[in-house]
C-alpha cells in the first residue's frame, strides 16, 4: 500500500445469517481523506468492516491507520459509558475498586487512570454537558448524543472514523477533524442524503458491477451516473425500434404467404385436379408455420432485450437521487 491509502480490501465477501450474500469478491481502496459510501443494506455491513467492528466472511482488509471509530445511526448500549467506548474501562475500574488484582482488569484500563477526566474534558471542548458515565441514554436528547459523538471523537482522536447517517453538526464536526491533518485521517460516511454527499471528496455505490468509486465528489458522481442512464435509454430505445422492425416484417410475411395461397385457392378452382390442390394448400401452410414460428422466435428475443433494457434503465433511475438539480 502506498502512503496515501487508508484501507484496501482483497476478495472481500459477507455472508448474513440467513445464508444471503450481499456482496461478494469485493476489491476496494480507500485513500485518506472524505468519503461517502451510498447508503444500501451492503453498505452497512461494509462500513463495520471497514472500522474493523465486523470481520468479512472472505477475503482480507489491510489498514495503514491505527485507530478506528464506528458510530452507528442509533445510540450505542444503555449508559453513556457505552456510547463513549468506555464500558471496558468502566467495568475494570471498579473491580479494581473492589480489591480485584486479577490481570485482565488491569490490561482492560491500559493504565488510562483518568479516563473519565479526560472524557470530561472532552466534553467541554465540544461544548457538551458534563455527564456521568453511568447516565442512562434514555436520557439523552438527539441534540446531546450528537454532543457526546463529538466528544468522543475529541478524546480518541482516531485515524478512521466512520459514521452511519450522521447530523449536519456531527458531519460537519467530523470534516473539520478530518481536515485538520488530511494527510492520514480518512472519513467514510454512509449516507443517501445529497447535501452530505457533496461534502465528500470520492462516492461508492453498490450496484450490479459491485462495488464502484466515482472522483470528483458527487457532482463527478451525479455527472457519471447520467451518462450511464443516457446511456441505458438509448440502449432501451434501440432495443425497442429492433422490436418493432420484427413484428412489422412478420406481419408482411404473413400478409405475402396468406395472399399466395388466396391465388392459389383461385387458380385451384379452374380446374386443378383435387391431389394436386390438397398439396399445394398444404405446402403453403407448412410455409406458413415456418415463416410464423422464424418471425415468433426472433420477436420473442427482441422482447426479451426489450424488458433487460428497461430493467437496466430503472435500476440506473433509482439509485440516482433526486435534489434540487433534478
Amino acid at each position: 500500500m502506498n502512503r496515501q491509502t487508508a484501507i484496501v480490501g482483497h476478495n472481500i465477501g459477507y455472508l448474513f445469517a440467513d445464508g444471503i450474500s450481499r456482496f461478494d469478491a469485493l476489491e476496494f481502496e480507500f485513500r485518506f481523506g472524505t468519503h461517502g459510501l451510498i447508503e444500501s443494506k451492503a453498505s452497512s455491513r461494509l462500513a463495520q468492516i471497514l472500522a474493523g467492528v465486523l470481520a468479512p466472511s472472505s477475503g482480507a482488509v489491510k489498514r495503514t491507520v491505527e485507530r478506528c471509530l464506528f458510530l452507528p445511526s442509533a445510540p450505542i448500549g444503555e449508559e453513556v459509558a457505552d456510547e463513549l467506548g468506555v464500558r471496558g474501562k468502566v467495568d475494570a475500574l471498579r473491580a479494581i475498586q473492589r480489591g480485584s488484582t486479577e490481570t485482565l482488569y488491569f490490561d482492560a484500563l491500559e493504565e488510562d487512570w483518568n479516563f473519565e477526566g479526560r472524557l470530561h474534558e472532552a466534553m467541554r471542548a465540544v461544548g457538551a454537558h458534563l455527564y456521568s458515565l453511568s447516565d442512562s441514554m434514555t436520557e439523552i436528547s438527539p441534540a446531546e448524543l450528537e454532543h457526546l459523538r463529538m466528544a468522543r471523537i475529541y478524546a480518541e482522536a482516531p485515524d478512521l472514523v466512520v459514521l452511519e447517517e450522521p447530523t449536519e453538526n456531527l458531519l460537519n464536526f467530523a470534516l473539520e477533524w478530518q481536515k485538520a491533518n488530511a494527510c492520514s485521517r480518512c472519513l467514510i460516511v454512509v449516507t443517501q442524503d445529497a447535501a452530505a454527499l457533496g461534502k465528500m471528496e470520492w462516492i461508492w455505490e453498490f450496484g450490479d458491477l459491485g462495488l464502484r468509486s466515482f472522483g470528483g465528489g458527487y457532482a463527478g458522481y451525479r455527472e457519471a451516473r447520467r451518462v450511464e442512464i443516457q446511456r441505458a435509454d438509448e440502449n432501451l430505445l434501440a432495443a425497442e425500434r429492433e422490436l418493432e422492425r420484427f413484428r412489422e416484417r412478420d406481419r408482411e410475411a404473413r400478409a405475402k404467404q396468406w395472399s399466395r395461397i388466396e391465388r392459389g385457392r383461385q387458380f385451384s378452382d379452374t380446374g386443378m385436379p383435387k391431389v394436386h390442390r390438397g398439396n399445394k394448400k398444404r405446402k403453403s401452410q407448412e410455409t406458413l408455420a415456418r415463416v410464423r414460428q422464424l418471425h415468433e422466435g426472433r420477436i420473442e428475443e427482441a422482447e426479451e432485450r426489450v424488458k433487460k433494457a428497461l430493467l437496466e434503465l430503472e435500476s440506473k433511475r433509482e439509485t440516482l437521487f433526486a435534489d434540487s438539480e433534478t
